[in-house]
């Protein structure tokens, strides 16, 4: 496997030159994408496909100019990008995780840069006729319009016949909803709040490459087999940029920054898998500090094998696991994500709290989320108090935790739908919109018992719930 840096471009990654001279590398791009001035936009498209039968070998994905040129963060950051194939709905182009589903999520990458890279002899086979999909979402950092394109490079083998691979999407959401959730916080120094699903794979076969997709605060993705011993089998490991990474230092912060990269397991002997037997798929995050709209995603690629020995053999003497070589931290910085609004030069500034005064009470409340505001921007409540957000626009909003005691998020929500959080910590929340940072803000201070105005309701477990009429709009990543 060969990886390496564009000069100029940090951590920039370009997948292995073509093996043979009837594999070919298609440069293909959708947009343009038009952002305003800190906007940040998600999306759903049909795109172009390489039109050839054949198998892919190698995929990378970034965000380039009208002429091609790769686009810095400090302008335009591609916090993720999903393919996947909707091509004729049979035993092979179907989601091999969430059984039913007519599509085949086959390639993923964002701020960690991966790089589908499979093991020489392996392909994941395509044909002309397939249609494509592309779920992505982009960050403009500036304060001017910006536009932007995504392009994708796929090498395909269009003469020889590879051992095919087929694409396994490990959700430990497990297809149950929106792919983000949230990181309450709360743990001691050191703890680890980790989300689990079993994947029961549909055949015998072997597993020959992979990696992950983490959010900031992340600590590893594992796989394990518990028929041997619970071994370790997969590990997809962040790596976090050094403090003077570009990704530390953009302006706007619109979310908690992510890792680089995530670590890439390949093997051309595979790991041996038997059908219908237990995977415990891991994500592991941070358990002292909220972490909200989190995701805990992995791209296996498994070959067919019905050979395969049922018995728990030795893991590949070939296995690799390895992150990019590049300076960087392997723990997650403590990084503060602040309010930001526009300031009178009209650029983005960190601001402590919304203006205004701040609304008491002794209850519960509702806020409305109207016209790119929240109808109460600073509220003080009491302990075990609940406040209902309801989102009438048919523009989509969410409020999120920028900073706080506790973490949690909102769906992404129009058209009448309503969220409810009920507040059991004490402290000073403070909320944004995800999708407008810059001009939707919100401080929530919850007292405790006794403090300032009126007392407190039970406690209680902190809870979000969603509901009411119409329906979120959700980017299935």
């Amino acid at each position: 496997m060969t990886r390496y840096l564009l000069p100029g471009l940090l951590l920039l990654l370009i997948a292995a030159a073509p093996a043979s001279a009837s594999e070919h590398t298609y440069k293909l791009r959708f947009g343009p994408v038009a952002l305003n001035g800190y906007e940040v936009k998600q999306n759903s498209d049909p795109v172009k496909t390489p039109r050839v039968s054949g198998y892919i070998t190698h995929m990378r994905a970034h965000v380039v100019d009208k002429h091609g040129r790769d686009i810095p963060i400090k302008r335009l950051m591609l916090h993720h990008v999903l393919f996947t194939n909707r091509g004729r709905f049979d035993g092979d182009r179907h989601d091999g995780s969430c059984p039913g589903i007519p599509r085949e999520r086959f390639m993923g990458t964002g701020e960690e840069h991966q790089v589908l890279d499979l093991p020489p002899g392996y392909g994941i086979p395509i044909k002309k006729a397939d249609r494509w999909m592309a779920a992505w979402m982009l960050m403009n950092h500036r304060q001017k319009r910006d536009v932007g394109y995504i392009e994708y490079d796929v090498t395909v083998e269009t003469a020889k016949t590879l051992t095919p691979v087929k694409a396994y999407w490990l959700d430990v959401t497990h297809c149950r909803g929106p792919v983000y959730y949230n990181v309450p916080g709360g743990g001691a120094p050191g703890s680890t709040s980790s989300k689990t699903v079993t994947w029961r794979p549909p055949f015998d076969g072997r597993l020959v490459a992979g990696g992950a997709h983490l959010h900031g605060g992340t600590k590893s993705m594992k796989v394990f087999q518990p028929r041997c011993q619970n071994r370790q089998i997969v590990d997809s490991k962040p790596l976090y940029g050094l403090p003077g990474d570009p990704v530390y230092n953009v302006l706007p912060v619109l979310h908690e920054p992510g890792p680089i990269n995530t670590s890439w397991f390949e093997t051309s002997e595979g790991i041996p898998v038997v059908k219908g037997e237990k995977l415990r798929v891991s994500g592991d995050y941070d358990g002292e500090l909220p972490h909200v709209k989190v995701m805990a995603v992995m791209h296996v690629y498994m070959a067919r094998d019905n050979h395969v020995s049922h018995s728990c053999a030795p893991m590949p003497d070939d296995l690799t696991n390895e992150n990019i070589a590049v300076p960087g931290r392997t723990v997650a910085p403590v990084i503060t994500v602040p309010l930001t609004a526009i300031g009178a030069n009209g650029k983005a500034q960190t601001i402590e709290e919304p203006p205004g005064k701040t609304k008491v009470l002794n209850g519960s409340t509702k806020v409305l989320v109207h016209d790119y505001s929240y109808s109460q921007t600073k509220l003080s409540i009491p302990e075990g108090a609940s406040i209902t957000w309801r989102f009438p626009d048919s523009v989509s909003h969410d409020v999120t935790l920028a900073n706080g005691p506790f973490g949690f998020s909102s769906p992404f929500s129009r058209v009448g739908r309503t969220y409810t959080q009920r507040f059991t910590r004490p402290g000073k929340y403070k909320l944004f919109c995800s999708l407008h940072p810059v001009v939707m803000h919100e401080l929530v201070d919850v007292r405790e018992p006794g403090e300032g105005a009126g007392g407190a309701a039970p406690k209680g477990p902190a809870t979000g719930s969603s509901g009411g009429r119409g329906s979120a709009k959700q980017i299935h990543w």
